[in-house]
């Protein structure tokens, strides 16, 4: 059960990077300068080969630049411009901006991290008291994670389009809600300003109209095996190709394939 945990943790620091790859992606201004971040904190190679520790680096000196963009912004103030950053993550849902670029939540991930490493990296065979002990540890991390996201993701849902109408100047589309443990997901009809590409995932906030697109380091899948579909999460590039692995979903755990959107991406990143 702890190493559950801590494939969760894991999960959750690569989705938050993600996100934060995401929202700066979005516009070329701070595009430009994330890229230029991640060569002065990141070695040559760094995205090539997924780990836990390169996507903390990720979320802690991205979520700073977010920080201080909340900071100098008085968002009480309706005539004072929006900074680009804030307008990049596509969403009036502060809460979640607030959320997403938290030391909090960063100092949570550092823990979990430090437990990995600790526990996976240096250490022997476990009894049953010390598993249980792990497993406490990380509960109580899990409950501060839970603790400082709160209700933040209502309102701003991963979503993939199914249907998509244009009528008198908007957007009219049919989602799938990318939410929850059961499938088919909840399907939803939604009014946007803007269209969204039936192949991309988005974080949609239902306020603005406006969906964030998810760049390709989080896919939702349909199993080889199986067919059901699952969240993968980037892992790694080699020789046979762009590598994707499932925290919980044991029938395939990992898929491995060409991915030329994730393996552009990389490559963009971190030349």
């Amino acid at each position: 059960r702890y190493e559950q945990l801590l494939h969760f943790f894991e999960a959750l620091t690569e989705f938050v990077a993600a996100i934060l790859i995401s929202g700066f992606k979005s516009n070329s201004t701070c595009y430009a300068r994330m890229k230029s971040d991640f060569r002065s904190f990141l070695r040559e190679g760094s995205f090539e080969k997924s780990t836990f520790g390169t996507w903390i680096l990720v979320v802690e000196n991205l979520g700073a630049m977010g920080r201080k963009a909340l900071k100098e912004w008085d968002k009480d103030n309706k005539e004072k411009e929006v900074p680009d950053v804030l307008l990049a993550f596509r969403t009036e849902n502060t809460a979640f901006l607030e959320m997403i670029f938290s030391e909090k939540l960063l100092d949570i991930l550092k823990s979990a991290s430090r437990y990995r490493n600790l526990w996976l990296g240096h250490s022997g065979a476990v009894d049953e008291v010390e598993a249980s002990q792990r497993r406490i540890e990380l509960e109580a991390l899990l409950s501060e994670a839970r603790s400082v996201m709160g209700r933040c993701w209502v309102g701003f849902e991963m979503v993939r389009a199914l249907s998509l109408n244009f009528s008198a100047g908007a957007y009219y589309a049919k989602v799938e809600k990318l939410m929850g443990v059961r499938t088919p997901f909840l399907v939803a009809e939604v009014v946007l300003v803007e269209p969204l590409d039936d192949q991309k995932l988005y974080f949609f906030d239902q306020k603005s109209g406006r969906g964030l697109e998810i760049v390709p380091l989080v896919k939702v899948l349909a199993s080889p095996r199986s067919a059901q579909n699952a969240c993968y999460f980037y892992n790694r590039t080699d020789k046979d190709g762009v590598r994707f692995v499932s925290y919980y979903f044991g029938s395939d755990a990992e898929i491995v394939d060409k991915f030329s959107d994730t393996k552009q991406l990389i490559s963009e990143l971190l030349p």
